[in-house]
């Protein structure tokens, strides 16, 4: 075991250094799919009432 710790603590490094890339891609897509899902609903109620449709750059990222 001693052996081969070194081995395993580079190993689980990696790994954790993966796994936070993993989420921080993860977090950027939901930000996106948020702000998609904020922006077809602004048109939905535009398209319901006759208001001017949104624009994109209006919709605030974190609403």
């Amino acid at each position: 075991m001693a052996d081969n710790a070194d081995k395993i603590l580079d190993m689980m490094k990696a790994q954790e250094q993966k796994t936070t890339e993993a989420i921080e891609t993860m977090e950027a897509g939901l930000a996106h799919l948020q702000k998609k899902i904020r922006f077809y609903s602004k048109v939905s109620e535009s398209v319901k009432t006759g208001s001017p449709l949104p624009k994109w750059e209006d919709v605030n990222p974190k609403e």
